[in-house]
C-alpha cells in the first residue's frame, strides 16, 4: 500500500526503534504468556538507548492507549507511527522489521519482525522467560544467538 511505502521510507530515513507491546496475549492467554511487565519494557528501552543512542521509538501495539499508560514513566520519546492503523498485519510486521532495532514482546509477531530485519547492526531484545511458569516449555533454539534476552517478572 502507499501507506506502507511511506512508512518504510520514513523508517529508513529516521532509524526508529520498534517497540512491540502485545497486550491481548497477556489478557486472553495469561496462563501461557504470563503478565505484562512494564519494568521489562523500561529496562529494554534504556538498554537500547545506551547501546545505540537516543532516537524515536515507534510503538506497535494491539492496544496503544493501554500500552502508553503502562509506559507513562518512560523518559524516552514514544510515538505511534503515522498511518499505522492503515497497514495490514503483514505490512505492520515488515514495518517493524525495517526499524533499527526492536524491543519485543513474547509473541510470534515480534519474532517474525526480528527475524525479517535485515539490518546487521539492529539490536533485538526479547523477554525471558518467554512463557509463564506452568506454561509451555521454554523455546531452546529459536531466539537467534545475537538477540539479547532480558528477564521479566511473570
Amino acid at each position: 500500500s502507499s501507506e506502507f511505502s511511506n512508512m518504510a521510507s520514513l523508517a529508513k530515513e529516521t532509524q526508529p526503534l520498534a517497540l512491540h507491546v502485545r497486550l491481548g496475549d497477556y489478557k486472553n492467554l495469561a496462563k501461557i504468556y504470563g503478565r505484562v511487565d512494564p519494568r521489562y519494557f523500561s529496562s529494554s528501552l534504556d538498554l537500547q538507548m545506551q547501546l545505540n543512542g537516543e532516537r524515536d521509538i515507534w510503538l506497535f501495539s494491539d492496544e496503544p492507549a493501554l500500552a502508553f499508560d503502562l509506559l507513562r514513566d518512560s523518559k524516552h520519546k514514544i510515538i505511534v507511527p503515522p498511518d499505522l492503523q492503515k497497514l495490514s498485519g503483514l505490512e505492520t510486521v515488515l514495518t517493524m522489521a525495517s526499524c533499527s532495532g526492536l524491543v519485543a514482546s513474547n509473541s510470534s509477531f515480534s519474532w517474525w519482525a526480528a527475524y525479517l530485519n535485515q539490518d546487521m547492526n539492529a539490536r533485538v531484545i526479547f523477554p525471558r522467560p518467554f512463557f509463564a511458569l506452568g506454561g509451555p516449555s521454554e523455546p531452546k533454539d529459536w531466539l537467534l544467538e545475537n538477540w539479547i534476552q532480558l528477564g521479566r517478572t511473570i
